[in-house]
């Protein structure tokens, strides 16, 4: 659950969590570390915000990323940044995780999508 936001469940379309909590049957998770939202044209740009506040209030969450799917660009927003996003758009720009000692090209997480050609450089 988010703090002050009891209706609200947590669902992105990628998510971190605790699997020895029980919870990885459900749809649904109370423990998560990062969330990410898979941008589509469905997605109401008021829900998107809506949701980012609440991720950033979750007391475990450590990251939440939005990924674009019509161009090679992620933002990502950090609690050790006070949640500030940095966005990468380069393709040699690289998506930094330090709490877990994880980096990746922007370039490889697009790699074998419709946008692997365009960020070939």
């Amino acid at each position: 659950m988010v703090p002050g936001a009891d209706l609200f469940r947590p669902f992105g379309d990628v998510v971190v969590a605790d699997g020895s909590s029980g919870e990885m049957d459900t749809a649904f998770v109370d423990r998560f570390y990062l969330v990410a939202e898979v941008l589509s044209d469905g997605d109401l740009e008021k829900d998107i915000p809506a949701k980012c506040r609440h991720y950033a209030c979750h007391p475990l969450n450590l990251y939440l990323l939005l990924i674009e799917q019509k161009q090679a660009r992620v933002e990502v927003g950090a609690r050790a940044a006070g949640w500030e996003p940095v966005v990468l758009d380069r393709p040699g720009a690289v998506l930094e995780l330090p709490e877990w000692g994880f980096q990746v090209p922007l370039a490889t997480l697009y790699r074998g999508t419709s946008l692997d050609v365009s960020i070939q450089s």
